[in-house]
């Protein structure tokens, strides 16, 4: 999504080639909507705020567009020349652009301003202006985020700087600058990059603790109890979503570029989180195996989108999709699908039958929860594990039930990651 903001009174022209996206998100049904997004559309749409489906003259450009990785796992900045590409022959003395795309450090500068200064003649600092300003959202809170948490700055000039900053005062009371656009870019990938990087210190040692036969959960609360010093995650079944599966290797490519350490922390984390998956199919496969299923089974899965919390019906990288695909190449066949976010029409396209969280567990032979969304915590897990076959195997990937009841369950087989008690 490219913004353009014009003129000093902000009207905001959103220039998306996927309009309809956005039309949609302005239909109250709509399950895309986060709150507060609703409402801002309905008040500001064709007022304040216009789609177009091309870029249209302005002052001021925000670009958003998404950085994907490569096969190689090498940052990919098509859509981002692109973009430029697309407004270069709109830009004009004293317009100002800002960039909120991911993107490896030196990029703005680099890539972005030696390009537009090709394709204009104008110069920045003179003709134009820029900052990078990382967006930093969590999905499912934009609208409240982009309000309460602080806007970094990083500018080309002490005008760029002046001119982004008024803008982001406008919703936002406090703007940090960071003196530089290498430094903005930095700060990030430092976002993103440090919480894969915990969260992967937890999936290492819920290996451990699985060998163990330890519950890691409990261990975890009980040491973060009381201990300022601490804040250690949950373990997980792996990191997915559209930001932090590949952030890591936003950054690490700056590394490789300057040659910098064969060990790289950052990376090796991003190579535990995506192990996760693997290990939990090892534990599912070999479970159902100890309580003779055969591919033929019924699984059901809930928990498609990346995470259950905040709320979202993004499947961008989500893990879920990863043990599906685990689970068919292994002859699955009889896979069973929920999600309370994600509607059935998008989940049909993984060639799972879709159904309610009761015909789920009725006559299932696995039960397995993928994500952490609230709604499951509501759920009378006791009566649903009552229409589960027998020996049956429950997955409460993120302990969301007390595990020392589930296995009091006769017939139930209980597994989460971090803990291999049953």
């Amino acid at each position: 999504l490219s913004l353009v903001l014009a003129d000093t009174g902000f009207k905001v022209i959103g220039y998306d080639k996927n309009k309809k996206v956005l039309k949609k998100i302005s239909k109250k049904k709509s399950p895309f909507y986060e709150k507060g997004l609703e409402r801002y559309l309905e008040e500001n749409y064709k007022n304040n705020f216009e789609v177009s489906n091309k870029p249209v003259t302005s002052d001021v450009y925000i670009i958003s567009v998404g950085t994907p990785l490569k096969n190689n796992n090498m940052p990919d900045l098509s859509s981002l020349k692109k973009s430029i590409s697309e407004i270069c022959p709109l830009l004009k003395s004293q317009d100002l652009i800002i960039l909120r795309s991911t993107v490896p450090v030196g990029c703005t500068r680099n890539l972005v301003i030696n390009l537009i200064e090709k394709k204009t003649k104008l110069k920045f600092g003179k003709d134009l202006f820029i900052s990078f300003c990382p967006e930093r959202t969590v999905e499912g809170q934009a609208i409240e985020e982009l309000k309460r948490l602080p806007q970094i700055v990083g500018n080309y000039c002490k005008k760029s700087s002046e001119l982004t900053q008024k803008i982001f005062s406008e919703y936002n009371s406090t703007v940090i600058d960071v003196d530089s656009l290498e430094a903005a870019e930095l700060a990030k990938l430092i976002d993103n990059s440090y919480r894969d990087t915990i969260f992967a210190y937890s999936n290492q040692l819920s290996k451990l603790s699985e060998k163990l036969n330890l519950n890691l959960v409990d261990i975890i609360e009980k040491v973060n109890l009381g201990y300022q010093r601490n804040n250690i995650p949950k373990p997980s079944p792996g990191v997915g979503g559209p930001c932090l599966s590949k952030d890591s290797y936003i950054l690490s490519s700056n590394f490789n570029d300057l040659k910098i350490g064969s060990e790289n922390l950052i990376l090796l984390s991003r190579k535990v989180n995506e192990s996760m998956v693997y290990n939990l199919f090892l534990r599912i496969k070999k479970k159902l195996k100890l309580l003779k299923k055969n591919q033929n089974c019924k699984i059901f899965i809930t928990g498609f989108a990346f995470k259950g919390f905040p709320e979202t019906s993004d499947m961008r990288s989500s893990t879920t999709l990863d043990l599906l695909y685990l689970l068919k190449k292994n002859k699955f066949s009889n896979i069973w699908g929920h999600d309370y976010m994600v509607n059935s029409k998008d989940l049909k396209k993984f060639k799972i039958r879709t159904c309610s969280i009761d015909q789920g567990f009725k006559d299932a032979d696995a039960v397995l929860i993928m994500n952490n969304h609230q709604n499951y915590a509501d759920l009378n897990i006791y009566k649903l594990l009552k229409k589960i076959n027998k020996p049956s195997l429950f997955l409460d990937s993120w302990q969301i039930f007390e595990p020392l009841e589930i296995e009091g369950i006769s017939g139930v087989s209980y597994l989460s990651v971090g803990s291999n008690k049953c």
